[in-house]
């Protein structure tokens, strides 16, 4: 279960920085990562599951819930030992955790930690999933200490969301709409094909 990760996925000057050596793998004994996390998900009522089997693959689909609690705090996701944060507000996502769970989505806050922690990057895209750049940001938060802070606790972090949105829409992963201070995160181009196609069969 889960992803199985091998030396070689990691460039050798990423393993020397960041002390991780790319080796990963999930014994049948432990549930994986996202099965905890949807466990939470559904349990604190913010959204549901389903599966659709396609090609032989099962991707999980979430649905929000209907009645979604705000968490009542302000957060962000911040990286400790940079001083850094990425604003959910700045990709179109709530502060409140409940609400950005349910409904944040591809190009959000949690495509942008994504993509800071992406180490396998560091030395541009080696896959098919991978983000197609070269930026430094992406793979710079790879073994920090990162976390869920409250904003009131971080305000003399500095905020890269800016940054991070502009690399994240360069690469055609995402599309941003910016009035002000105000973000509105749009459907990307490959993701309108995607649905349309998807209609259309």
């Amino acid at each position: 279960m889960g992803y199985e990760g091998r030396r070689d996925d990691v460039a050798p000057e990423v393993i020397a920085e960041t002390g991780l050596d790319g080796t990963a793998n999930h014994d049948h004994t432990l549930g994986s990562a996202a099965e905890l996390a949807r466990t939470v998900l559904v349990e604190r009522g913010i959204c549901s599951f389903t599966t659709m089997t396609k090609d032989k693959v099962e991707p999980w689909r979430a649905s929000p819930s209907d009645d979604v609690a705000p968490a009542g705090v302000a957060l962000v996701a911040a990286n400790l030992d940079r001083g850094e944060v990425l604003d959910p507000a700045q990709f179109g996502d709530s502060r409140a955790l409940n609400l950005a769970a349910a409904f944040g989505g591809h190009g959000g806050v949690t495509t942008a930690t994504a993509v800071m922690l992406a180490a396998s990057n560091r030395g541009g895209s080696r896959g098919g999933g991978d983000l197609r750049s070269r930026h430094p940001l992406v793979g710079s938060w790879a073994g920090d200490r990162v976390g869920v802070l409250p904003l009131s606790l971080t305000r003399e972090f500095s905020d890269v969301s800016g940054p991070v949105r502009a690399v994240l829409a360069e690469a055609g992963e995402a599309a941003y709409e910016v009035s002000g201070s105000v973000v509105e995160r749009l459907v990307p181009p490959w993701m309108s094909r995607a649905i349309t196609m998807s209609d259309a069969g």
